[in-house]
């Protein structure tokens, strides 16, 4: 143990002090004097020196030595040195992104963080974030694995940086905040960054880490099929036609390199984003509102033909989709009748048979004032 202000012990010489003070002993005793006349006669009550006597044991010495040596110990500001690292708190947050899987890169930083984990002390706690469904965290990184969607980063990082003082990041690209530990992808990768397809062309962005080389390329789209050879160096490529009538356009790249997931694209294309939602019975407002928010809704009032009819108290009209919003107050017109169902057939016949078996004698009401 060292002190940081080591003068500060030459305050214990105070119990030197305490010691003395305890020696000088003056009794309490008990004078009687008949009269005031005579008070001026009581002899000087100071004690002489030789009534210096051995301290008696109290337990208020004690504690008055304790509380000085305990002030001068806090002044002095005991420590210690110890070549033991103070407990710290690490993330290791993996990037499992499809492209990470080129290489055999996830299994080289599940190796690489259990090589630095073997030099984290004892004391140290570790923890292993990674993204499955949402994001997770574990002790260790044996769970760890690739996913075949884009992994978002930035949650994981937030919630590694909430519960760590150093985060560590495994990934190929490179992020402000966390240390990192980055893995370069292969430089056989080649593959399809962007595409873009319209009525009459497509086109498509390539991206070559290895050395340029001539890429096979194969197009479909319906009855069409293009094969054509991207001459090396060139990032893209594109090719024109009617592609209107085309539900689906794919296109595939032959690099035969580490990572296939980037070789092929494919565009569907989707239903018109427009929609026609009729209103029919009682207008409300708020109704139409709700309605319009929704992008590429248009609304009418009528009863022609939609995607969506609603009727409020009243029948909609006719649509794909039929809804009726009855209020409470209206009453309802109309007779009543049971839906054709095969659980509800010969309903009338089994009704009685029901009453029957279901039924069951009560025990005869209690008399007047009794239990």
């Amino acid at each position: 143990m060292k002190f940081e202000q080591p003068a500060a012990l030459w305050g214990l010489a105070s119990l030197l002090l305490l010691i003395l003070f305890s020696l000088w002993r003056q009794a309490a005793a008990r004078v009687t004097v008949p009269s005031l006349l005579l008070w001026k006669k009581i002899p000087e009550r100071n004690p002489p020196v030789r009534a210096l006597r051995r301290p008696r044991w109290r337990l208020e010495l004690l504690f008055q030595a304790l509380t000085i040596a305990a002030v001068v110990a806090a002044l002095a500001g005991p420590y210690r040195e110890t070549e033991q690292f103070a407990p710290r708190r690490i993330a290791l947050v993996f990037d499992t992104s499809p492209r990470m899987q080129a290489g055999d890169r996830i299994a080289r930083m599940k190796a690489f963080a259990k090589n630095i984990q073997d030099t984290f002390g004892s004391a140290d706690q570790v923890t292993s974030y990674w993204w499955a469904a949402t994001p997770k965290h574990f002790p260790g990184s044996g769970a760890v694995s690739g996913l075949d969607v884009h992994v978002d980063l930035k949650p994981m990082l937030l919630a590694a940086s909430a519960s760590a003082e150093h985060v560590i990041l495994f990934s190929d690209r490179p992020v402000d905040g966390p240390k990192l530990a980055l893995f370069g992808a292969p430089a056989d990768n080649a593959g399809i960054v962007e595409l873009s397809v319209s009525d009459d062309e497509v086109f498509i962005r390539i991206v070559n880490h290895g050395p340029a080389r001539p890429l096979p390329i194969d197009l479909v789209a319906g009855d069409l099929r293009v094969n054509e050879i991207v001459p090396a160096g060139q990032r893209v490529w594109s090719h024109k036609a009617d592609y209107s009538k085309a539900s689906s356009v794919r296109v595939t790249l032959e690099t035969k390199d580490s990572f296939p997931l980037d070789d092929v694209v494919e565009a569907t294309k989707m239903g018109p984003a427009d929609a026609l939602v009729t209103l029919a019975g009682r207008h409300h407002e708020a109704l139409v509102r709700v309605f319009r928010s929704i992008p590429g809704v248009t609304v009418q009032h009528g009863r022609a033909p939609a995607r969506v009819a609603v009727g409020f108290d009243e029948e909609p009209g006719p649509g794909d989709w039929q809804v009726w919003i009855h209020s409470p107050g209206v009453p309802l017109t109309g007779v009543p009748t049971v839906a054709k169902h095969p659980l509800m057939a010969d309903l009338a016949n089994r009704g009685g048979n029901w009453s029957r078996r279901n039924s069951a004698n009560c025990p005869p009401a209690p008399a007047p004032g009794s239990r």
